[in-house]
């Protein structure tokens, strides 16, 4: 699956978190406050190794994903 439909940026970031629950569930929170913001901007967000979106943003966001899926 592509993430980029034409030729756009894309930003990487890094972030750095204790290694305990909470912190886990504070960057899962964080995660999907930001691909929420770059679906609200008709954007995509790269598809991570730490499963932190939602079936319904990855879906959203990658319209080709339930074809490639089946």
């Amino acid at each position: 699956m592509h993430y980029a439909n034409e030729e756009v940026f894309g930003f990487v970031m890094l972030f750095n978190q204790a290694k305990t629950n909470e912190a886990e569930i504070q960057m899962k929170a964080a995660t999907q406050r930001m691909i929420d913001a770059a679906i609200s901007l008709k954007g995509t967000y790269y598809l991570p190794y730490r499963l932190h979106a939602t079936k319904e943003q990855m879906y959203t966001a990658y319209l080709q994903a339930k074809e490639f899926f089946v």
